[in-house]
């Protein structure tokens, strides 16, 4: 176990990570959250349109095919 120094920089505070933890360059963007006692801190990860064709794909065929018959409503056409 590492022990480090939380310090204040401006109104916020910031975590000091030892050389050896160090996972990240300068710069990049990370995600923290708080899970119980633990703070999390990863990559921040950038969306991909592949990744949301992998959760439709979770869905079934006929997935929302109930009531889907729907009256259409007359519209203004522009």
């Amino acid at each position: 176990m590492i022990t480090t120094q939380v310090f204040k920089t401006g109104n916020s505070l910031a975590l000091r990570l030892p050389k050896q933890l160090a996972f990240a360059q300068e710069g990049e963007q990370v995600e923290m959250e708080i899970v119980g006692n633990e703070l999390r801190v990863r990559l921040k990860q950038p969306r991909r349109l592949t990744q949301i064709a992998q959760k439709f794909q979770a869905f079934s065929s006929d997935f929302m095919a109930q009531d889907r018959d729907q009256e259409q409503n007359e519209r203004e056409s522009l």
